[in-house]
């Protein structure tokens, strides 16, 4: 089993997170991505890992997310603020 941790430059502060394994580190970076102001992308990532192979996956596929975040037209919201 792997252990990986996954550290995010945020606007706000470093924000951690870990994983045993690479699914469940790329699942929850997504999430942590997709919750970062679109104004504030990219931000910087440093994925550890003792599997050099794991590690250069994650952080190539993490990089290609921000940007393709940055590409994607802004979801628009309505009066009230929700999404729609």
């Amino acid at each position: 089993m792997v252990t990986i941790t996954i550290t995010f430059g945020l606007p706000t502060g470093v924000r951690l997170l870990a994983a045993n394994t690479e699914r469940k580190a790329a699942l929850y970076a997504e999430a942590v991505i997709y919750d970062i102001a679109r104004e504030a992308l990219p931000v910087p990532i440093s994925v550890s890992c003792a599997d050099p192979a794991v590690r250069n996956r994650l952080t190539g596929y993490l990089l290609d997310l921000q940007t393709e975040c940055l590409r994607v037209p802004a979801p628009r919201r309505n009066a009230s603020g929700a999404l729609g």
